[in-house]
């Protein structure tokens, strides 16, 4: 199954996308292609196999974003938090923790951050 994906940029600094696969070929504007995308993500949600939700061997198989715009709100429903990621391709994506899904995620990071601070003071002295 080949792939053939194709930028282009108009006069007025606009930006277009032509993807052809299988013979066929279909141009995108920004805003359709991300109308597209969404579009088809809605649809893998449902489909079977489901995603692995197995944890990715790191450092290998994990593509991160750096330093990615957030928010973070209490809330209500879950009785925990949203993190709300900006991602570069999909744009602002949220995620709610319960309570003790959120309790985990901030033991995790605080344990995350002594290894950060540990190893700055460690470089520091040497």
């Amino acid at each position: 199954m080949e792939m053939i994906v194709l930028t282009s940029e108009a006069a007025d600094g606009s930006q277009s996308v032509q993807i052809t696969h299988n013979g066929q070929t279909k141009s995108f504007t920004t805003e359709e292609l991300d109308a597209y995308m969404n579009g088809l993500a809605n649809i893998r949600e449902n489909l079977h196999p489901p995603r692995l939700v197995s944890q990715p061997n790191p450092p290998a198989e994990i593509h991160a974003a750096y330093d990615p715009r957030w928010h973070s709100q209490y809330d209500p429903v879950s009785n925990g938090s949203v993190l709300t990621i900006c991602h570069q391709a999909f744009g602002w994506l949220s995620y709610a923790f319960p309570k003790d899904s959120l309790a985990a995620l901030c033991k995790h990071q605080a344990e995350q951050l002594q290894i950060v601070l540990e190893t700055e003071r460690t470089s520091a002295r040497n």
